[in-house]
């Protein structure tokens, strides 16, 4: 889908237009939003990511960088300079989409950027992140994280493209039952075009057979309570500065009250533990 230019000019969706993509949103748990962001600006990100992350670009293990399948780091992006984008992130009618399908507090609860390099294989399918997994309500329950997807080059059938599985989000099936399911979606990406996910949602990234990096963006939005601990004991969930962090326009700072958040220091504790059994006063 597009929005119109009607729709990015005013910077509002109609309650018919936001109602109606609530509903497809909540039904399919993913939208693929196509030529929204300016193509101008997310070459600007493509050139700075090459600037100032290439040191990823080799298949070498990173502390700071989980690695999450073959030759495929998660990079935690620091928003200074050109990657502080409030034109992306903080988007009127994403934020409008997020307003409704979220609660009224949402906030940025990640900002990374998953590269993967020439000779990555396809992920395995998996979900990004789930709550009450032992109860059977889990599959009912609304959106509590969404993941905007932005790729910084064109996606095609070479480099690789993200497949997902329309409604996987609902219902209790595992992903071993998911994936025989194919009714599967892969699509290729222009700049400019973003993928809207739940994160219930089962996908996977596809191989990359070009001899080309293949930088994907990822600005996740979540309610309040929602901590991704599960993707980031490795690293934090996205850096910005005092300085950068005043240059956001006031009225969308709250988003940004998760930055710099570093939970590494405690896993680390936790790991070197070896007995972290609570013990009994006497």
């Amino acid at each position: 889908m597009e929005f119109s230019t009607e729709e990015k000019k005013e910077g509002k969706l109609s309650e018919e237009r936001l109602a109606s993509l609530v509903k497809e949103f909540r039904a399919k748990g993913v939208l693929v939003i196509e030529n929204h962001f300016s193509k101008e600006k997310i070459e600007e990100l493509n050139k700075s990511f090459e600037r100032d992350y290439s040191h990823y670009f080799e298949d070498t293990p990173q502390k700071d960088a989980r690695r999450f399948s073959h030759r495929r780091p998660c990079i935690t992006i620091n928003a200074r300079e050109e990657f502080n984008a409030p034109e992306i992130y903080c988007d009127p009618l994403i934020l409008q989409l997020m307003g409704r399908l979220l609660e009224p507090d949402f906030v940025i609860c990640n900002l990374t950027c998953v590269l993967s390099l020439p000779g990555s294989r396809q992920m395995k399918v998996h979900r990004d992140g789930t709550i009450f997994n032992a109860s059977p309500i889990r599959g009912m329950l609304p959106a509590f994280a969404i993941g905007m997807l932005i790729p910084l080059i064109p996606f095609n059938k070479t480099n690789g493209t993200t497949k997902f599985w329309p409604g996987s989000h609902l219902g209790n099936n595992t992903i071993k039952e998911t994936v025989q399911n194919s009714d599967f979606v892969e699509t290729d990406l222009d700049t400019g075009s973003c993928i809207l996910m739940d994160y219930r949602l089962c996908h996977s990234g596809n191989a990359n057979n070009s001899d080309e990096v293949r930088p994907l963006l990822y600005c996740n939005y979540s309610n309040a309570w929602y901590i991704d601990m599960g993707n980031f004991t490795e690293q934090a969930h996205f850096y910005l500065s005092d300085e950068e962090f005043m240059k956001i326009p006031a009225e969308h700072r709250r988003l940004f009250v998760r930055r710099n958040i570093n939970m590494t220091s405690t896993f680390e504790l936790l790991d070197n533990q070896n007995d972290f059994t609570p013990k009994l006063l006497p």
